[in-house]
């Protein structure tokens, strides 16, 4: 941060993912205003995957999310809000950005909640959302195909018979 290195462009360093090729993935508030996204290497090199508008007026993303994942490869899955309005879900390793879902485009997303979404080293993204019945849902995604695997309220047969997804007490499940 600014206030141990007084050159570091950097002012806070948000909830970081950590993969097991030695780096470190997170949204980083600017001191010059905005925020970005940067996948930092053991040797000290970083790679920029996304900056805010307030960072860059050209960006098409609003607002970052605080927490994301990292892939082993160095791909980095963040939630955004859009200057277009929405939200949305993308996958970038700082050269290219896949889109896994927007609420523009995604007729079943109403919104994208505040956790962070995981992805693997297959590049398969998971996130929490609201879909158009406004019940919450977890979705998964590769930038191809968007698929809606479990929303709560659901009846599920299992092995001990017919079970609900959530929890009894009625929080979020």
């Amino acid at each position: 941060s600014s206030g141990i290195d007084p050159g570091s462009p950097w002012d806070f360093l948000f909830t970081p993912a950590f993969n097991n090729s030695q780096q470190i993935g997170a949204k980083l508030q600017l001191v010059s205003g905005g925020n970005e996204i940067r996948v930092f290497n053991a040797d000290g090199t970083s790679t920029l995957i996304a900056q805010d508008s307030s960072a860059d007026p050209t960006s098409p993303y609003s607002s970052f999310r605080n927490s994301g994942d990292l892939t082993d490869d160095g791909r980095f899955v963040f939630a955004t809000s859009l200057v277009s309005g929405g939200a949305g879900v993308f996958v970038s390793d700082g050269s290219t950005t896949v889109e896994i879902a927007t609420t523009a485009t995604e007729p079943d997303l109403d919104s994208i909640e505040f956790f962070a979404p995981r992805i693997n080293n297959n590049g398969v993204v998971t996130f929490r959302g609201f879909d158009g019945d406004g019940d919450r849902s977890v979705y998964v995604g590769d930038g191809t195909s968007l698929v809606k695997i479990a929303t709560e309220g659901t009846q599920l047969e299992t092995d001990l018979g017919t079970l609900t997804i959530g929890r009894l007490d009625g929080s979020p499940a």
